[in-house]
């Protein structure tokens, strides 16, 4: 037993050597935690912000829980393709996916 605690210490010992011979011969300097390519100064013109996507409320289409809103809040639909709960989908689209651009009452409720 004592033979073996030996080796392992030695083997330790042999480890972190390389490890601190590693570093001594490291000379250049660790990467800076600020990136260096972006500037400080004002740009010559405005930059535009990008402009969201057009989005409408679509109602009929959300499973239950995944409702962005309509039928008493966000993720509050309880049931699949819920009237009353609405997505955000892209202009236009609402039709093809099988809802409606107006709220309704949903008679399962």
């Amino acid at each position: 037993m004592a033979g073996a605690q030996a080796v392992r210490r030695a083997g330790a010992v042999a480890l972190a050597l390389c490890a601190l011979s590693a570093c001594d011969n490291a000379r250049e300097a660790p990467p800076s935690p600020v990136p260096t390519s972006y500037s400080m100064e004002t740009p010559d013109r405005p930059v535009p912000m990008p402009s969201p996507a057009p989005k409408e409320k679509c109602y009929g289409i959300a499973k239950a829980q995944a409702n962005h809103g309509g039928a008493k809040g966000p993720g509050t639909a309880r049931l699949d393709r819920q009237s009353d709960a609405w997505l955000f989908v892209p202009r236009g689209t609402c039709a093809s996916l099988g809802g409606a651009l107006t709220s309704r009452r949903d008679s399962r409720l």
